[in-house]
Parts: C-alpha cells; structure tokens; sequence
C-alpha cells in the first residue's frame, strides 16, 4: 500500500482508487444480497492474501494502510511463507479462494 501510496509512479491515484472502493463497498451495505449481485460486488469485503514473514509486503502498514482505504471492508489472510506464497502455498491459496467465492 505505501508504495501505491508514495511510489513514483502510480503516486496519489491507486490510493484514491482504493479509497472509492471502499466507499463503494460501505454504500453496499444498504443493498440486498440480490442488488449487490447485481453490482458485481457480491461480498461486502475485499480479501487480501499475504504471506506472514513477507519482507517486501510489510502486513503491519499493509493491514494498516488497506483498512483505511477499505474503510475496513477488508478481511486479511496470511500464509505461513514469505513474498512467495502464492507459488509455495498454491493449494492453500486456492482452497481460500474457493471458500471465498462460494
């Protein structure tokens, strides 16, 4: 999230696309299970996956930083693994996203 945040390259504008997510996600709420369907936008959160020990993703500004800009419509998941996990814990990974989309 930082580097989206103060990167020089995306800078302010993947904060603020985050931001209206989250603003979208909180006005979701007030909709039926149907209408949010509808919307494309089923879930009332964002799932975040990470890796626990990784040393590029820092999950303590990551959890931090997406909370604010989710308005906490974020839910995390960490992999016991580092940047890696998602070719380490694949099966893991994918069972979530299973459950998730289900």
């Amino acid at each position: 999230m930082s580097s989206m945040r103060f990167g020089p390259i995306l800078q302010q504008h993947q904060w603020d696309t985050w931001a209206r997510l989250g603003r979208r996600l909180t006005a979701q709420r007030e909709l039926t299970p149907e209408e949010q369907r509808k919307n494309g936008l089923p879930s009332n959160k964002v799932f975040i996956l990470c890796g626990s020990d990784d040393t590029i993703i820092v999950k303590e500004q990551l959890s931090t930083d997406a909370t604010k800009a989710l308005e906490e419509n974020v839910q995390f998941k960490y992999f016991d693994a580092g940047h890696e996990f998602p070719s380490t814990r694949y099966a893991e990974v994918a069972q979530f996203i299973s459950e998730a989309l289900h």
